[in-house]
């Protein structure tokens, strides 16, 4: 909640210095355009991981690598982190298709 809030006080700050002059349209617009893409992606990214984690994806994959981290949880990140660059390769249904 505390986020939502600091994100409301921001938006409203930059709907003031929209309305004040402060940040010209045209600025605002130039903003836009780079940051925009951006955000959705950061939008969409933060679906895609709270969808598989509702579907308990990331604790199966830490039970499996559980064993081999010994109770140190930064080797379990690393070896999470290190096998997630892999995926595509060993689904063939995530490679992009040829021609």
């Amino acid at each position: 909640m505390r986020l939502a809030i600091i994100g409301g006080v921001l938006l409203i700050a930059g709907v003031a210095a929209v309305l004040t002059g402060v940040l010209p349209a045209d600025d605002l617009v130039a903003l836009a355009d780079r940051v925009g893409p951006i955000l959705l992606f950061v939008a969409a990214m933060t679906v895609v991981t709270e969808l598989v984690s509702e579907a308990g994806l990331f604790l199966w994959v830490a039970r499996r690598f559980r064993p081999w981290g010994r109770g140190r949880s930064v080797v379990l990140w690393l070896l999470v982190a290190s096998s997630l660059p892999r995926r595509p390769f060993f689904f063939p249904w995530t490679r992009p298709r040829c021609c």
